[in-house]
Protein backbone atom coordinates (compact mmCIF):
# COMPACT_ATOMS: atom_id res chain seq x y z
CA UNK A 1 0.00 0.00 0.00
CA UNK A 2 2.13 2.10 0.90
CA UNK A 3 4.94 1.85 -1.56
CA UNK A 4 2.71 1.73 -4.25
CA UNK A 5 0.44 3.64 -3.05
CA UNK A 6 2.80 6.39 -3.13
CA UNK A 7 3.69 5.83 -6.36
CA UNK A 8 0.37 6.33 -7.19
CA UNK A 9 -0.14 9.22 -4.75
CA UNK A 10 2.78 10.84 -6.39
CA UNK A 11 1.89 9.64 -9.69
CA UNK A 12 -1.90 9.78 -9.75
CA UNK A 13 -1.65 13.55 -8.19
CA UNK A 14 0.77 14.02 -11.07
CA UNK A 15 -1.51 12.02 -13.04
CA UNK A 16 -3.89 12.70 -11.42
CA UNK A 17 -2.57 11.79 -7.07
CA UNK A 18 -2.29 9.68 -4.13
CA UNK A 19 0.56 11.24 -2.31
CA UNK A 20 -0.88 11.82 0.04
CA UNK A 21 1.78 12.96 2.80
CA UNK A 22 0.74 13.51 6.40
CA UNK A 23 -1.64 14.37 9.05
CA UNK A 24 -0.52 15.97 12.53
CA UNK A 25 -1.76 13.86 14.92
CA UNK A 26 -3.90 16.07 17.64
CA UNK A 27 -2.84 15.60 21.43
CA UNK A 28 -5.85 14.18 23.28
CA UNK A 29 -7.61 11.11 24.46
CA UNK A 30 -7.16 8.19 22.09
CA UNK A 31 -10.53 8.58 19.89
CA UNK A 32 -11.76 6.86 17.27
CA UNK A 33 -9.62 5.45 13.51
CA UNK A 34 -11.22 6.18 10.45
CA UNK A 35 -10.32 3.99 7.21
CA UNK A 36 -11.36 3.86 3.83
CA UNK A 37 -12.85 0.45 2.75
CA UNK A 38 -15.07 -1.49 -0.16
CA UNK A 39 -16.10 -4.11 2.38
CA UNK A 40 -20.51 -2.68 1.57
CA UNK A 41 -19.60 -2.99 -2.62
CA UNK A 42 -18.43 0.43 -2.77
CA UNK A 43 -16.06 2.72 -1.33
CA UNK A 44 -17.12 4.03 1.55
CA UNK A 45 -15.45 5.45 4.72
CA UNK A 46 -15.79 4.15 8.42
CA UNK A 47 -14.89 4.48 12.09
CA UNK A 48 -13.80 2.36 14.43
CA UNK A 49 -12.45 1.90 18.19
CA UNK A 50 -8.85 1.34 18.87
CA UNK A 51 -9.80 -2.08 20.04
CA UNK A 52 -11.87 -3.04 17.01
CA UNK A 53 -14.64 -2.22 18.34
CA UNK A 54 -17.99 -0.53 17.05
CA UNK A 55 -17.14 -0.42 13.41
CA UNK A 56 -19.59 2.55 12.18
CA UNK A 57 -20.23 3.35 8.12
CA UNK A 58 -20.04 6.98 8.26
CA UNK A 59 -20.48 8.11 4.29
CA UNK A 60 -22.95 7.33 1.95
CA UNK A 61 -21.02 8.34 -1.17
CA UNK A 62 -22.58 7.23 -4.59
CA UNK A 63 -20.22 4.38 -5.81
CA UNK A 64 -17.13 5.29 -7.42
CA UNK A 65 -13.58 4.31 -9.05
CA UNK A 66 -11.46 6.45 -7.15
CA UNK A 67 -10.20 4.40 -3.93
CA UNK A 68 -7.80 7.26 -2.66
CA UNK A 69 -9.40 9.74 -0.03
CA UNK A 70 -6.96 9.75 2.90
CA UNK A 71 -9.60 11.31 5.74
CA UNK A 72 -8.22 12.83 8.30
CA UNK A 73 -9.86 14.04 11.76
CA UNK A 74 -10.47 17.81 13.32
CA UNK A 75 -8.69 18.54 16.35
CA UNK A 76 -12.26 18.04 18.09
CA UNK A 77 -12.08 14.57 17.39
CA UNK A 78 -15.55 15.91 15.63
CA UNK A 79 -15.03 15.64 11.97
CA UNK A 80 -13.03 14.37 8.98
CA UNK A 81 -11.86 15.90 6.01
CA UNK A 82 -11.47 13.74 3.17
CA UNK A 83 -11.51 13.21 -1.05
CA UNK A 84 -13.70 12.05 -3.13
CA UNK A 85 -14.42 12.07 -6.68
CA UNK A 86 -14.46 10.06 -10.10
CA UNK A 87 -13.36 10.40 -13.45
CA UNK A 88 -9.39 11.96 -12.25
CA UNK A 89 -11.73 14.67 -10.55
CA UNK A 90 -11.64 14.26 -6.66
CA UNK A 91 -12.67 17.24 -3.92
CA UNK A 92 -12.44 18.40 -0.81
CA UNK A 93 -15.14 17.11 1.76
CA UNK A 94 -15.60 17.22 5.81
CA UNK A 95 -18.16 15.60 7.18
CA UNK A 96 -19.02 14.93 10.97
CA UNK A 97 -17.91 11.65 12.20
CA UNK A 98 -21.54 10.42 13.16
CA UNK A 99 -21.68 10.60 9.26
CA UNK A 100 -23.98 14.17 8.90
CA UNK A 101 -23.45 17.57 7.93
CA UNK A 102 -21.57 16.58 4.85
CA UNK A 103 -20.24 19.46 3.07
CA UNK A 104 -17.99 20.06 0.08
CA UNK A 105 -15.16 22.12 0.26
CA UNK A 106 -13.43 22.82 -3.13
CA UNK A 107 -15.27 23.21 -6.40
CA UNK A 108 -12.12 23.65 -8.76
CA UNK A 109 -12.84 20.47 -11.37
CA UNK A 110 -9.21 19.10 -10.55
CA UNK A 111 -7.82 16.56 -8.61
CA UNK A 112 -7.73 17.68 -4.77
CA UNK A 113 -6.61 15.15 -2.25
CA UNK A 114 -4.73 14.50 1.24
CA UNK A 115 -6.88 17.20 3.00
CA UNK A 116 -5.03 18.10 6.74
CA UNK A 117 -6.16 20.20 9.66
CA UNK A 118 -4.40 22.91 11.20
CA UNK A 119 -4.13 22.64 15.32
CA UNK A 120 -6.86 25.59 15.92
CA UNK A 121 -9.32 23.66 13.31
CA UNK A 122 -9.53 26.96 11.57
CA UNK A 123 -7.49 25.97 8.24
CA UNK A 124 -6.96 22.91 5.64
CA UNK A 125 -3.65 22.18 3.31
CA UNK A 126 -4.43 19.91 0.94
CA UNK A 127 -2.48 18.86 -2.53
CA UNK A 128 -4.37 19.94 -5.64
CA UNK A 129 -3.32 19.73 -9.51
CA UNK A 130 -2.03 22.82 -11.20
CA UNK A 131 -3.61 23.61 -13.68
CA UNK A 132 -0.67 24.92 -15.96
CA UNK A 133 1.36 22.23 -14.96
CA UNK A 134 -0.40 19.19 -13.98
CA UNK A 135 1.67 18.84 -11.08
CA UNK A 136 0.62 18.96 -7.96
CA UNK A 137 1.29 21.41 -5.25
CA UNK A 138 -0.09 22.66 -1.49
CA UNK A 139 -2.55 24.31 -1.33
CA UNK A 140 -4.39 25.89 2.36
CA UNK A 141 -7.98 27.25 2.82
CA UNK A 142 -10.15 27.83 5.77
CA UNK A 143 -11.42 24.58 7.08
CA UNK A 144 -15.43 25.86 6.30
CA UNK A 145 -14.47 26.24 2.56
CA UNK A 146 -14.78 30.23 2.60
CA UNK A 147 -12.29 32.89 1.22
CA UNK A 148 -9.50 32.23 -0.76
CA UNK A 149 -7.41 29.08 -1.63
CA UNK A 150 -3.80 30.14 -1.17
CA UNK A 151 -0.81 27.93 -3.50
CA UNK A 152 2.04 27.36 -1.08
CA UNK A 153 4.29 25.90 -3.13
CA UNK A 154 4.59 28.58 -5.93
CA UNK A 155 7.28 29.69 -8.70
CA UNK A 156 9.64 26.88 -9.54
CA UNK A 157 8.04 24.90 -6.99
CA UNK A 158 4.68 24.02 -9.53
CA UNK A 159 7.14 22.27 -11.31
CA UNK A 160 8.26 19.33 -8.63
CA UNK A 161 5.54 17.82 -7.91
CA UNK A 162 4.62 18.33 -4.10
CA UNK A 163 1.72 15.29 -3.91
CA UNK A 164 0.87 16.04 -0.39
CA UNK A 165 -0.20 15.86 2.37
CA UNK A 166 1.27 19.05 4.37
CA UNK A 167 0.82 18.18 7.97
CA UNK A 168 1.14 21.00 10.35
CA UNK A 169 4.11 20.32 13.22
CA UNK A 170 1.06 20.71 16.57
CA UNK A 171 2.16 24.34 17.42
CA UNK A 172 1.02 25.45 13.24
CA UNK A 173 3.98 27.17 12.56
CA UNK A 174 5.87 24.65 10.06
CA UNK A 175 4.29 22.01 7.50
CA UNK A 176 6.02 18.26 6.71
CA UNK A 177 5.78 17.43 3.01
CA UNK A 178 7.14 15.49 0.52
CA UNK A 179 8.27 16.57 -2.89
CA UNK A 180 10.61 15.64 -5.84
CA UNK A 181 12.40 19.10 -5.73
CA UNK A 182 15.83 18.99 -7.04
CA UNK A 183 15.11 15.66 -8.90
CA UNK A 184 14.71 13.66 -6.45
CA UNK A 185 12.37 10.34 -6.54
CA UNK A 186 11.00 11.78 -3.43
CA UNK A 187 12.13 13.15 0.20
CA UNK A 188 10.63 14.78 3.36
CA UNK A 189 10.40 18.44 3.53
CA UNK A 190 9.87 21.08 6.28
CA UNK A 191 8.51 24.70 5.44
CA UNK A 192 6.82 27.52 7.69
CA UNK A 193 2.77 27.13 7.24
CA UNK A 194 3.00 30.29 5.04
CA UNK A 195 5.15 28.37 2.28
CA UNK A 196 8.77 30.21 3.28
CA UNK A 197 12.12 28.69 4.40
CA UNK A 198 11.77 25.16 2.58
CA UNK A 199 14.07 22.87 3.87
CA UNK A 200 14.84 19.33 2.75
CA UNK A 201 15.10 16.42 5.68
CA UNK A 202 16.15 13.51 3.77
CA UNK A 203 19.04 12.51 1.99
CA UNK A 204 18.43 10.41 -1.23
CA UNK A 205 18.73 7.14 -1.12
CA UNK A 206 15.71 6.96 1.52
CA UNK A 207 13.33 8.19 -0.85
CA UNK A 208 11.48 9.50 1.80
CA UNK A 209 7.54 9.97 2.08
CA UNK A 210 5.94 11.23 5.06
CA UNK A 211 2.66 10.57 6.74
CA UNK A 212 2.40 12.47 10.66
CA UNK A 213 3.89 14.31 12.89
CA UNK A 214 3.82 13.23 16.80
CA UNK A 215 1.12 15.12 19.13
CA UNK A 216 4.67 16.34 20.89
CA UNK A 217 5.97 17.47 17.80
CA UNK A 218 9.19 15.84 18.52
CA UNK A 219 9.01 13.07 15.75
CA UNK A 220 8.09 12.48 12.00
CA UNK A 221 6.34 9.26 10.36
CA UNK A 222 7.34 8.24 7.17
CA UNK A 223 7.82 5.63 4.54
CA UNK A 224 10.76 4.77 2.32
CA UNK A 225 10.61 4.02 -1.92
CA UNK A 226 7.89 6.83 -1.59
CA UNK A 227 6.36 7.79 -5.50
CA UNK A 228 7.95 3.78 -6.64
CA UNK A 229 6.54 0.73 -6.94
CA UNK A 230 8.38 -1.38 -4.60
CA UNK A 231 7.76 -2.28 -1.28
CA UNK A 232 7.99 -0.40 2.43
CA UNK A 233 9.04 -0.35 6.01
CA UNK A 234 7.72 2.38 8.25
CA UNK A 235 9.98 4.67 9.76
CA UNK A 236 10.21 7.91 12.28
CA UNK A 237 13.07 10.52 12.48
CA UNK A 238 13.36 13.47 14.34
CA UNK A 239 11.37 16.47 13.52
CA UNK A 240 14.82 17.90 11.89
CA UNK A 241 15.07 14.78 10.00
CA UNK A 242 17.91 13.54 12.49
CA UNK A 243 17.91 10.02 14.27
CA UNK A 244 16.61 7.64 11.53
CA UNK A 245 15.06 4.52 12.90
CA UNK A 246 12.77 1.52 10.83
CA UNK A 247 9.68 0.67 12.96
CA UNK A 248 9.14 -2.38 10.15
CA UNK A 249 11.74 -4.48 8.63
CA UNK A 250 9.71 -7.25 6.54
CA UNK A 251 10.46 -7.63 2.85
CA UNK A 252 7.79 -8.30 0.07
CA UNK A 253 5.75 -6.34 2.47
CA UNK A 254 4.03 -3.16 2.02
CA UNK A 255 3.07 -1.16 4.57
CA UNK A 256 2.93 2.63 6.24
CA UNK A 257 2.31 4.17 10.06
CA UNK A 258 -0.31 6.22 9.05
CA UNK A 259 -0.82 8.52 12.49
CA UNK A 260 0.62 8.57 16.08
CA UNK A 261 -2.46 7.75 18.79
CA UNK A 262 -3.20 11.07 20.40
CA UNK A 263 -1.51 10.27 23.54
CA UNK A 264 1.21 9.47 21.67
CA UNK A 265 1.97 6.07 22.71
CA UNK A 266 0.65 4.00 19.56
CA UNK A 267 1.08 3.88 16.10
CA UNK A 268 -1.55 3.24 13.66
CA UNK A 269 0.08 0.94 10.72
CA UNK A 270 -1.33 -0.33 7.30
CA UNK A 271 -0.02 -3.51 6.04
CA UNK A 272 -0.52 -6.56 3.68
CA UNK A 273 1.79 -8.44 6.08
CA UNK A 274 -0.47 -11.46 6.45
CA UNK A 275 -2.37 -11.03 3.05
CA UNK A 276 -1.39 -11.49 -0.74
CA UNK A 277 0.08 -8.05 -2.05
CA UNK A 278 -2.34 -4.80 -1.38
CA UNK A 279 -4.80 -7.10 0.96
CA UNK A 280 -4.26 -4.87 4.10
CA UNK A 281 -5.29 -5.12 7.57
CA UNK A 282 -5.19 -2.35 10.25
CA UNK A 283 -2.83 -2.72 13.36
CA UNK A 284 -1.57 -0.74 16.13
CA UNK A 285 1.60 -0.71 17.79
CA UNK A 286 3.97 0.74 20.26
CA UNK A 287 6.10 4.15 19.23
CA UNK A 288 9.37 1.71 18.66
CA UNK A 289 7.78 -1.30 16.45
CA UNK A 290 6.96 -3.67 19.30
CA UNK A 291 2.89 -5.09 20.22
CA UNK A 292 1.82 -5.21 17.20
CA UNK A 293 -2.09 -5.83 17.26
CA UNK A 294 -4.27 -6.70 14.74
CA UNK A 295 -7.90 -4.51 14.61
CA UNK A 296 -9.66 -5.14 11.59
CA UNK A 297 -9.42 -6.01 8.18
CA UNK A 298 -9.13 -3.36 6.05
CA UNK A 299 -9.70 -2.69 2.08
CA UNK A 300 -8.04 -4.95 -0.34
CA UNK A 301 -6.74 -3.23 -3.87
CA UNK A 302 -7.57 -5.59 -6.97
CA UNK A 303 -7.95 -2.49 -9.44
CA UNK A 304 -4.98 -0.61 -7.54
CA UNK A 305 -1.69 -2.56 -7.68
CA UNK A 306 -0.33 0.66 -5.88
CA UNK A 307 -2.25 -0.10 -2.99
CA UNK A 308 -3.40 3.81 -2.77
CA UNK A 309 -6.67 2.07 -1.01
CA UNK A 310 -5.25 1.68 2.40
CA UNK A 311 -5.39 5.32 3.80
CA UNK A 312 -6.51 5.27 7.62
CA UNK A 313 -6.20 8.08 10.67
CA UNK A 314 -6.43 8.06 14.51
CA UNK A 315 -8.01 10.94 15.73
CA UNK A 316 -8.52 12.51 19.19
CA UNK A 317 -11.51 11.41 21.54
CA UNK A 318 -14.22 14.45 21.68
CA UNK A 319 -14.06 16.22 24.67
CA UNK A 320 -18.31 16.09 24.49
Amino acid sequence: MVTGKFVLLSAALSTVLFNTSALATFPGQNGKIVFQSDRSGSWQLYTIDPDGGNLLQVTQMAPTDQDLWVPSFSPDGKQIAFCYGTGGVSEIYVINADGTGLKQLTHNGLFACSARWSPDGQHITFSQTFPSTGEPVIKIMRSDGSGDETTLTTGEWVFWNSPGPAVFTPNGRELVFASVFGGFVCAAWIMNRDGTNKRRLTDAPLEAYPFDVSPDGTRILFINHGNLPLTNSAFVMDLNGSHIRALTHLDNVHEAAWSFSPDGRKLLLVSDRLNAPFVFHLFTMNPDGSDLKKIAPGPSCPADPNGNCGTAAWGPKPAH
